[in-house]
């Protein structure tokens, strides 16, 4: 899938954009991000990637958001409480972890340990080489607000991607 035809890149509330992020993009905890969402086109891990690296431009290069930390995670997820509020209801979105060479690790190369809490109970498991972020607030009905945990599919493709923004080299 070439370009972002069929997606919706949502403008942000001037209040939400980090004075440090590029135009139309978030900060959480140092990382600026943004949202790619579609109704009617699901997409591969492949395609949000290309989606997020499309964005590039104007002194920032962008790919599928990496979660350097916890806490990391933990603000994006309070910053999407407020943000999100823009988007439809849909509980899950590509980010930029793989496991092409058996360890889950970032773009980078970066390991994702096995056993950090950012996984979802049951996860990571063999079935997949790819990680969504989950919000288990809109996909299992819960009461609690911003719950936010990496998991691993057997699903081919979803609906949103979350890009994230760094200053080009």
């Amino acid at each position: 899938m070439n370009g972002l035809s069929g997606f919706f890149v949502l403008a942000l509330a001037a209040a939400t954009v980090g004075a440090q992020c590029p135009d139309s993009f978030f900060e959480a905890e140092g990382g600026c991000f943004q949202v790619l969402d579609s109704e009617a086109t699901p997409i591969s891990w492949d395609d949000a990637r290309e989606m997020c690296i499309g964005l590039s431009g104007n002194g920032w290069s962008v790919d599928l958001a990496s979660l350097d930390t916890t806490s990391q995670l933990e603000a994006f997820a309070e910053a999407w409480d407020t943000v999100g509020a823009d988007y439809r209801p849909y509980g899950y979105m590509w980010v930029g972890f793989t496991r092409e060479t058996g360890q889950w690790a970032n773009l980078d190369g970066v390991p994702l340990s096995t056993y950090s809490n950012m996984w979802r109970e049951g996860h990571p498991h063999d079935m997949n080489m790819h990680v969504f972020i989950e919000d288990v607030t809109t996909t299992s009905g819960q009461q609690s607000h911003g719950r936010f945990y990496a998991s691993c599919t057997m699903n081919e493709t979803l609906e949103r991607a979350l890009c994230r923004a760094f200053p080009a080299a």
